[in-house]
């Protein structure tokens, strides 16, 4: 019942169609498949790029010694930084293989275009506990922040 809110939420096209705005985005292909990318709040701008989780975290999530994966983004020195945060499927590998891994998630991404400046290791990716496939962004920006050392985005 509040017109301002379902003028927000709800986009009628020119031939009489009403469209309820979920805050997904997603592309249509010539063969009508629709394809999800991620929520348009979590969508991570680097240099007048548009990362999306969706498109990065399943790519990570397939190499073998990747649990969870989430994909970030962090102000930095006046432009957007991408993070790519992982939990390990075993923990506590040796500085080199961490080196290793994080060359071939950077190979990984580079191959699909997207520019990751931070591949973070963390204990683990902090889930929605309502919605198990939802990482908490928010949270582990946060943590992905404070492991890099670098301020607090509301300072910058």
């Amino acid at each position: 019942g509040d017109p301002g809110a379902e003028a927000a939420q709800k986009i009628r096209t020119s031939d009489g169609q009403l469209w309820h705005r979920l805050g997904d985005l997603g592309y249509l292909e010539d063969d009508g498949r629709v394809y999800v990318v991620g929520r348009i709040n979590d969508t991570v701008q680097r240099r007048g790029r548009s990362l999306y989780p969706l498109v990065v975290e399943p790519l990570v999530e397939q190499l073998p010694f990747v649990r969870r994966c989430g994909l970030v983004g962090h102000p930095r020195k006046g432009m957007n930084r991408s993070i790519v945060a992982y939990e390990p499927v075993e923990p506590g590998a040796r500085r080199r293989e961490r080196r290793e891994r994080e060359e071939t998630i950077r190979a990984e991404c580079d191959r699909i275009g997207v520019i990751v400046d931070q591949v973070v290791v963390v204990d683990r990716i902090p889930m929605d506990p309502r919605h198990n496939g939802k990482v908490q962004r928010d949270e582990l920006a946060e943590a992905c922040r404070r492991q890099l050392g670098w301020p607090d985005r509301r300072t910058l």
